[in-house]
């Protein structure tokens, strides 16, 4: 009988729903415990999911910056060093041009001195000092008047530093006078009053609009003595700034002549007396500058150096 009590008792306990609830309890906490609840398992997956992604966007987005940045430095460099970079790039097979101090050289040291003083008079005394074999570098001539700034008359050199191109500079180079009227060009059709007085003086032919350089070296070179009359100086002084003009001032040609624009000024000699030589050789240069600088847009094969190459070269120091 005592052993049918005690398992009642055992099967009763066993079935007691208190029993139950906290065995269901310990498993529901012990299972908590052990493994996330669904709820909280994708909460935390995402979060970690979208941090990463935040991430990876922002190492995109920082690559993708830092590849513009190269793409716009190379497509829209610094203007200064950018047009530095493309000048220093380009350069044509050919230069053609005409200036040549030696041409000039040739005439003024077969001068006397009556000649020499018509020279000094007509304000290019400086010339009697050229020396022969002055050597013209073209590749040099083309950087530097593509490096100029036209319109301050400065040219900028590969250090940054800024060369003035003045008046005084031409006269202390050239020895040339730099004060008077400034030569007028025109750029209309010469009128026949001064054909007619070219023609009388240097003695061409009438199929020759104007006197060509060997006309101009027979009145250099012609030997007149001691005594000139006025007529012979002023035909001289002519010749002279019209020789001058087309091999050492003139603008850019591929063979020496003398500029059309300039034979309505020089036919008269009362104005070559008071001619402003340094402001010719300046405005010459400013507009083969201009010149280069416009050609080198289409990149051409070849080009047009204008100027006086001497002063140029020597200017830069």
């Amino acid at each position: 009988m005592e052993a049918d009590e005690a398992s009642k008792q055992r099967r009763s306990k066993q079935a007691s729903p208190i029993c139950c609830c906290r065995r269901a309890v310990t498993r529901s906490i012990t299972r908590n415990r052990s493994n996330p609840s669904e709820e909280e398992a994708p909460k935390a997956d995402s979060t970690n999911k979208t941090g990463a992604r935040r991430c990876f966007l922002d190492k995109c987005k920082s690559t993708r910056v830092a590849a513009d940045m190269e793409t716009n430095e190379s497509k829209f460099p610094d203007e200064a060093l950018g047009k530095e970079d493309a000048d220093s790039e380009f350069c044509p097979l050919k230069f053609h041009g005409c200036s040549s101090s030696d041409a000039v050289q040739e005439i003024v040291c077969t001068f006397n001195e009556k000649k020499i003083d018509i020279l000094k008079k007509l304000g290019l005394g400086g010339l009697q000092y050229l020396k022969r074999g002055y050597h013209n570098s073209r590749h040099l001539v083309f950087w530097l008047l593509k490096r100029m700034d036209v319109e301050n008359m400065e040219i900028r050199l590969a250090d940054g530093t800024r060369v003035k191109m003045t008046l005084d500079s031409v006269e202390k180079i050239l020895g040339m006078r730099c004060t008077g009227t400034h030569m007028a060009t025109c750029s209309s059709k010469v009128t026949k009053y001064v054909k007619i007085r070219l023609q009388e003086r240097f003695g061409f032919d009438e199929s020759k609009e104007f006197p060509d350089l060997d006309d101009l070296r027979k009145v250099l070179r012609r030997d007149y003595g001691q005594d000139m009359c006025q007529y012979d100086e002023e035909t001289f002084m002519i010749a002279m700034s019209a020789f001058c003009c087309a091999y050492m001032f003139g603008p850019g040609k591929r063979t020496a002549s003398v500029p059309a624009d300039i034979w309505e000024f020089i036919s008269f000699p009362k104005k070559l007396l008071n001619c402003n030589w340094g402001g010719y050789v300046l405005m010459v240069l400013q507009s083969s500058a201009r010149a280069v600088q416009m050609n080198m847009r289409s990149n051409p094969t070849s080009i047009l150096l204008g100027g006086c190459w001497l002063y140029l070269q020597v200017v830069r120091i």
